[in-house]
């Protein structure tokens, strides 16, 4: 849910956090980084009846599996209205076929649906 924990934890982002140790505390860096974490919006989110697509990678090492689980679960907790899409890849791979064209068919079909 916050993006602080995100770099704190991620493995691609362990240059970041080696600059950081014992500089900065993770709760500091959550409250950095805040503003764009997804824990800073679902109140917005809630009060919106648009849609909203979540995709996300359970093998991702940048954004661990437990933050998308954490998404989910609070995005179904609030009622907030929103579908979910699961890649079987990680955070780079979604970039790489064929996971970039499955990807791109859930954001058309996605679009088709709610446009």
């Amino acid at each position: 849910m916050n993006v602080g924990d995100v770099v704190w934890s991620g493995m691609s982002c362990r240059h970041i956090r080696a600059t950081i140790d014992g500089r900065v505390t993770l709760e500091q860096l959550n409250r950095c980084w805040g503003v764009i974490s997804p824990s800073a919006y679902l109140d917005l989110l809630k009060t919106r009846k648009n849609a909203n697509l979540l995709v996300w990678a359970p093998y991702d090492t940048t954004f661990r599996a437990e933050y998308s689980r954490q998404v989910l679960a609070n995005f179904q907790r609030l009622a907030i209205p929103h579908e979910v899409v699961t890649l079987p890849c990680g955070h780079y791979t979604t970039a790489k076929f064929p996971f970039n064209w499955m990807d791109g068919l859930a954001l058309a079909r996605f679009l088709r649906r709610t446009l």
